[in-house]
This record gives C-alpha cells, sequence and structure tokens, in this order.
C-alpha cells in the first residue's frame, strides 16, 4: 500500500508523484470528493476501507478524465470539476455550497456536508 505509514494530509500525498504518479490538484479535489474525504485528513487517519475506496475512485476518475479528453463539462453529473469554485453548488445534491481551504500550499475545493473535517 502506496500510503503505508504516511502521517500527512491525504490532499498532499495524493498529489505526492513519488507516491502516485499523475495526480494533480484539481483531480485530487475530485478523488477525495468521490470518497468523501475532506482534503486535510491524516493518511494515518483512513481505514482500509477508505484506502481502498480512494483507490478504485482514482482510476474511475482518470479514466472518465481520459475518456472525455479532461473536458470538465463533458465528465458525468456528480463530479467535481464541472463546476470546481467556492460558492458553487455541491454537485452531489446535498444543497450544501462548496468551500475553499489551502493545503499543503495549494487551494482545496470540497463539499463540507460530505467531506466532513476530521478532527483530533
Amino acid at each position: 500500500d502506496c500510503l503505508a505509514g504516511r502521517r500527512g494530509m491525504v490532499k498532499s500525498a495524493l498529489m505526492n508523484q513519488k507516491i502516485m504518479a499523475g495526480i494533480g490538484n484539481i483531480w485530487s479535489d475530485e478523488i477525495l470528493f468521490q470518497a468523501g474525504v475532506h482534503p486535510t485528513t491524516k493518511v494515518n487517519q483512513l481505514d482500509d476501507k477508505t484506502i481502498h475506496s480512494l483507490w478504485e475512485i482514482t482510476q474511475r476518475a482518470l479514466q472518465a478524465g481520459i475518456d472525455t479528453g479532461a473536458t470538465y463539462r463533458d465528465l458525468p453529473d456528480g463530479y467535481l470539476l464541472r463546476n470546481r469554485e467556492a460558492g458553487a453548488p455541491s454537485p452531489n445534491g446535498s444543497g450544501a455550497t462548496l468551500e475553499k481551504r489551502t493545503v499543503g500550499g495549494r487551494t482545496a475545493i470540497f463539499c463540507p456536508a460530505t467531506q466532513p473535517e476530521v478532527t483530533s
């Protein structure tokens, strides 16, 4: 498992090219959105089921990007990247608006209703 022994934030780990090549800032937001994981969650706070889910979602999301030629408007309904901006309605139908935060020096966009922040 490429995340084993990591302690940093999951968003930063996803973008670390030494861990997983090819995932940039916006795709890390999409993966975490689809998984329901807050971008500031520490990797060592994730259980095995969530880590496995992140792996599957990563494959599915990147394949959708390839299939659409990374044309965000052509991504399936429910994808964050179709309208990735703070204040936009969450595409998951939660009724929440997307929020923005700086995580590891990068902008993170997330849905606070379905990506709850983990404390402690």
